[in-house]
């Protein structure tokens, strides 16, 4: 059952895979969200999305952060928070009539997860996707799916700042930048047109799949030289 699970979670078409979240999300397993379930989705998918997506203006923390700029993140915190009780009371109002007539059904939970502008159980989904991938070891289906894997590891790692005594991964930017254009991975601030040109090193630069077991193996071992783990 588990790995049926995390098959569905990965693999499955996004449709089934919300369809699975709705399952996790019925408590009482009758079928149907209530209004006390739809609440208690929506509140804990507005905070991963809020934890795990990085919005342009946001500035990296650091315990070099000026004191008044965290100052001011603090006195924003009251209105985000106000704004994401209106938009929780907001969603719910959609909903009305189907709690008066028994709750939320999948396919009406899966018709408002597609046309819902936060996007808000996509990011759970893509959360779970990356789980997936780095912690149990799962290879990427395609060369889109894995630079979104890393985007969100590195959003993540911003959000979170960085802190003394953190221990973190090094890894080459010869290796990473080849990789990079590999991926088409783009950054606003070190943008794939000014990265030089990396074809001799692009052999080394990770795949979502390879064309053999081989190829994969020697890039396994290419990469383990590339990573360095340092103490910040």
């Amino acid at each position: 059952e588990i790995v049926r699970g995390i098959a569905m979670l990965c693999r499955a078409s996004t449709e089934d895979r919300i369809r699975l979240c709705f399952e996790l999300l019925d408590h009482d397993q009758d079928g149907r969200l209530n209004k006390r379930e739809m609440k208690e989705a929506i509140e804990m998918l507005m905070k991963l999305k809020e934890e795990n997506t990085l919005p342009d203006d946001d500035v990296v923390k650091t315990e070099d952060t000026p004191t008044e700029d965290i100052g001011l993140e603090e006195t924003f915190r009251d209105e985000r928070e106000e704004q994401q009780r209106c938009a929780v009371e907001k969603i719910l109002a959609e909903f009305e009539n189907d709690f008066e007539n028994g709750g939320i059904t999948v396919d009406r939970f899966v018709e408002w997860s597609e046309a819902d502008e936060l996007k808000l159980i996509h990011v759970l989904l893509q959360i779970i996707l990356e789980v997936c991938q780095i912690k149990m070891g799962l290879r990427p289906s395609s060369v889109k799916e894995e630079e979104a894997v890393i985007r969100g590891y590195m959003v993540r790692f911003h959000k979170c700042g960085r802190r003394r005594g953190q221990i973190v991964n090094l890894i080459s930017s010869d290796w990473f930048n080849s990789w990079r254009q590999f991926t088409n991975f783009e950054m606003k601030e070190y943008p794939l047109s000014k990265v030089p040109s990396q074809q001799k090193i692009v052999r080394n630069a990770p795949t979502a799949r390879t064309k053999s077991n081989v190829k994969n193996k020697r890039h396994v071992n290419n990469t383990s030289n590339d990573i360095k783990t340092a103490t910040l």
